[in-house]
């Protein structure tokens, strides 16, 4: 009697998780050519087969509606009808909810006005005309100090460490006349 080993079986994609609201590719190789692979979300309660894609239905694209932990199953037999599996865990991450708070409402022209970003860990700003018709100017960073010279509409993004971003926030601060 010959005993074979069963496929070595690899998942990719899932290494760097994934931010809530957004979808990737896990693929599967090692079963051989022409071979067809078969997918699972593996929960605490059930198991779920998933449609694959690809030639061989050797990727999955996942879109998870909540953030948390997921495992993935796929198996998939060699020539030899050895049946491998291997499972892959899935890190889905929160958004970041980024809060503005200005320092004031209201400024006078061209007096020094101080906007702060909270919720993430890098910030990308847009400054506009009060109408938001027309950008006035771009930043980063989780404070803006800078004259005011017109009443202006501030819009930041916050970005969390897993490259997660936020809705944008805004606020807007006039500028009085002297």
């Amino acid at each position: 009697i010959l005993i074979k080993p069963a496929p070595g079986l690899t998942i990719t994609g899932h290494e760097a998780g994934l931010c809530l609201d957004s979808s990737l590719t896990l693929t599967s190789s090692g079963a051989g050519t022409n071979k067809d692979y078969t997918w699972f979300l593996i929960s605490t309660t059930d198991t779920t087969e998933i449609q694959g894609t690809g030639t061989n239905k050797n990727s999955i694209t996942v879109r998870p509606g909540n953030a948390g932990t997921y495992q993935y199953q796929v198996e998939a037999a060699d020539n030899d009808g050895c049946i491998g599996k291997t499972t892959a865990l899935l890190s889905v991450f929160e958004n970041p909810t980024v809060t503005i708070t200005p320092e004031k409402s209201a400024y006078c022209v061209n007096e020094v006005a101080k906007v702060t970003a909270q919720g993430g860990n890098s910030y990308s700003w847009t400054l506009y005309d009060q109408n938001k018709t027309n950008s006035i100017g771009d930043a980063t960073g989780p404070e803006i100090i800078l004259p005011l010279a017109q009443t202006t509409y501030f819009e930041v993004i916050a970005q969390d460490v897993h490259g997660c971003k936020s809705n944008p926030q805004h606020t807007i601060i006039t500028a009085k006349p002297y």
